[in-house]
């Protein structure tokens, strides 16, 4: 009896606490406010784990219930038709105690994904705040004006948009509020996810660098325009409305950062609207959701900072495109093809 009684505060102590931990990251304004938040954990006489062995118990057991359900109903079917309407005592209390353990399986497995959910929220939200991103609700009004300027996320109804941030970066010469953009959508019984970087850069338009096909959105159908670097266009396609417009934007020394990009960051692209809004994107997670390193079984992790260099090096890429391109119409056009 005490065991039970144990088991039952334990799994309501880990309720409270799960509770207390979310209202904390919902209000965390920096990193030290979220690692605060993780207070409740240091009163509980055991961890948190989504993988305890009970967890993992019920997540199998709840892929069985189902199968087991139907079992029983035909079990109890049978003895119900064979003993003229008189079912023996034990097939009344298997059928009196099935709804009782399903609902221990379900509340513990919904009990292991709500601690998985809040370990990745956590883990996400820390990384925002480390590298100076405020976190920002995926909104219907947000993702509404994001669809508004870059119609590349008008995608599917399968669309969802899991992490937005804002952030700002000063550099030597140039400074610029952007946004930063989880996206996942599904096609084909696969989920695919993008990752973002959008700001208003206005000192070119109308073009695009591919280095994958996006998939998921609309994206815009320009002419191929090819500069004079083997290197480049083995490896980059450029487009653009008007030539002129990609002959401004990659000077020989824009040409050359991005080749040498492809070894920093995986399949990086960028679009850039006809009124100068800037979109980069790539399937590099790294970019903005490197693997989980912290945990609620280990508190002391998400204690730690957690640079996010790749946004660096976009971050620090796009600063080099503004440097190169706020003289546009004094410098000196590239040679280059059109096809």
């Amino acid at each position: 009896m005490q065991y039970k009684i144990m088991f039952f505060k334990r799994f309501l102590l880990e309720g409270n606490a799960l509770k207390a931990i979310r209202q904390g990251l919902d209000e965390a304004k920096d990193s030290q406010a979220l690692v605060a938040a993780l207070a409740p954990l240091k009163a509980l006489p055991f961890s948190i784990d989504p993988d305890r062995p009970l967890y993992k118990f019920a997540r199998f057991m709840w892929a069985v219930v189902v199968l087991g359900a139907i079992v029983e109903l035909y079990c109890y079917l049978m003895l119900w038709s064979q003993h003229s309407h008189h079912p023996s005592w034990w097939s009344w209390l298997l059928v009196l105690a099935a709804p009782a353990l399903v609902a221990g399986i379900y509340f513990y497995q919904a009990r292991s994904e709500k601690i998985r959910r809040l370990e990745e929220d956590l883990w996400n939200t820390k990384l925002l705040l480390d590298n100076d991103i405020t976190p920002q609700p995926c909104s219907k009004d947000a993702i509404t004006a994001l669809k508004g300027r870059f119609p590349y996320f008008y995608g599917s109804d399968n669309d969802t948009f899991i992490s937005l941030g804002q952030g700002h970066y000063q550099g030597s010469q140039h400074s610029f509020d952007y946004q930063v953009i989880i996206h996942r959508w599904k096609s084909d019984k696969h989920f695919y996810y993008c990752y973002a970087l959008a700001l208003p850069f206005g000192l070119a338009k109308s073009l695009t660098l591919t280095t994958f096909t996006p998939s998921g959105g609309k994206w815009p159908s320009y002419d191929r325009w090819q500069p004079a670097s083997q290197a480049f266009n083995a490896k980059i396609k450029a487009t653009c409305k008007e030539e002129l417009d990609a002959a401004r934007f990659l000077k020989p020394m824009v040409v050359e950062r991005w080749v040498k990009l492809l070894d920093e960051i995986k399949d990086p692209n960028l679009l850039i609207e006809d009124n100068g809004d800037l979109l980069f994107l790539t399937s590099d997670k790294g970019l903005l959701a490197p693997e989980r390193q912290g945990s609620l079984k280990d508190p002391a992790s998400l204690a730690s900072h957690y640079p996010l260099e790749k946004l660096a090096i976009t971050l620090d890429l796009v600063h080099f495109l503004m440097v190169h391109n706020d003289n546009n119409f004094d410098t000196p056009l590239p040679q280059a093809s059109q096809g």
